[in-house]
């Protein structure tokens, strides 16, 4: 039997993250009075399926989940993964990844021939009742992370807002946590929540430093994508400032830790490649209907593209678009799909 570590969930992370470890099984439930019951415990390592989950659940009167090195990976394939993330991000040629929203999505992209595999932080945050901006609750992130990183082949690297964390010390608590439930790689953002006023630079650069460190501390190589929110909100009027500003601020966040920078919101061609030649690292950019092409794109320097809540968005406009025609028609042909209930199952199918 694994040891097990408890926890209680916290508003800035995991009090007892930084003691996860290879074969230690790591609880979060919310009541604070209710620990794992000793039937709850004898489910280890069940691949967060477990048949006492619904009466556990009563009787916390809250959420908990299991995350484990068990339940997600071995820890050295977990290793293997993280630097061939890294290898990824040699600018030798442009990295894709799509941004999954929960297991059956990023098992769909890992089976379609995705080197690595993203995820979304507002698909995620939709698909289990939450808006975005870190409103989701750490325990529900890591238990959605375990099971991606459960059924994925390929690295995974998760959208981790901000950190979950008011410190940089609950920073590095949460992302010890996300690393124990198999993350390879992980964005953080310099903005607050919610795409909410950008943090003081130094203290966006001494979060990523804490996260750094706590990677450094697991023995797993993180590749950390630092988002730059500057062309998110009101900014210095003057083209040149702006850039100015973004690049003093990727260049702190390199020195502290980062491996590759995500200037969201920047989609003029010009200034993004003046951005690319600024900066000389790897850069990550969103796809979007209005973006250049990967091979323009590639053209530029860019290292890395990421389609964020593209395809959750997509998936949820064909339901409502389906939703609509059967409604308006009183007929079902808007439910004819070509992925059928057969090709779902297949995604599942034993190796």
């Amino acid at each position: 039997m694994p040891q097990v570590a408890v926890a209680r969930a916290s508003p800035i992370g995991c009090e007892a993250a930084t003691t996860i470890g290879v074969g230690m099984i790591f609880i979060m439930v919310s009541s604070p009075a209710m620990w794992c019951c000793d039937e709850c415990t004898a489910c280890a390592g069940r691949m967060l399926r477990c048949r006492f989950r619904e009466r556990h659940e009563q009787r916390t009167l809250g959420v908990w989940q299991h995350v484990t090195w068990a339940d997600s990976m071995d820890r050295q394939i977990q290793v293997e993964r993280a630097h061939k993330l890294r290898e990824m991000h040699d600018r030798s040629r442009l990295l894709l990844l799509p941004n999954a929203w929960d297991a059956g999505s990023a098992r769909l992209f890992d089976q379609r021939g995705f080197a690595a595999v993203a995820t979304t932080s507002g698909g995620m945050a939709w698909s289990l009742g939450y808006a975005d901006g870190e409103q989701l609750p750490l325990a529900e992130v890591l238990a959605a992370v375990a099971r991606i990183t459960r059924v994925c082949s390929v690295p995974v690297t998760v959208d981790f807002e901000g950190g979950y964390g008011a410190t940089p010390q609950a920073v590095a608590a949460s992302v010890s946590a996300v690393i124990a439930a198999g993350a390879a790689g992980i964005n953080l953002e310099d903005g607050t929540p919610g795409h909410g006023p950008m943090r003081p630079l130094d203290t966006a650069a001494a979060r990523i430093a804490a996260a750094r460190d706590a990677a450094t501390k697991s023995g797993v190589p993180l590749v950390i994508n630092a988002r730059v929110d500057v062309w998110m909100h009101d900014g210095p009027p003057d083209t040149a400032a702006r850039v100015d500003e973004a690049v003093q601020r990727a260049r702190a966040y390199l020195a502290a830790g980062a491996d590759c920078i995500y200037p969201i919101g920047l989609r003029e061609p010009a200034i993004l490649a003046r951005f690319v030649r600024a900066l000389d690292a790897p850069v990550n950019v969103a796809a979007g209907p209005t973006m250049p092409s990967l091979q323009e794109l590639a053209n530029m320097g860019v290292a890395r593209v990421t389609t964020a809540t593209r395809f959750a968005t997509l998936a949820y406009a064909a339901v409502d678009r389906a939703v609509t025609e059967m409604r308006a028609s009183g007929r079902f042909d808007a439910l004819a799909s070509a992925f059928t209930y057969a090709d779902a199952q297949q995604l599942f199918a034993p190796c």
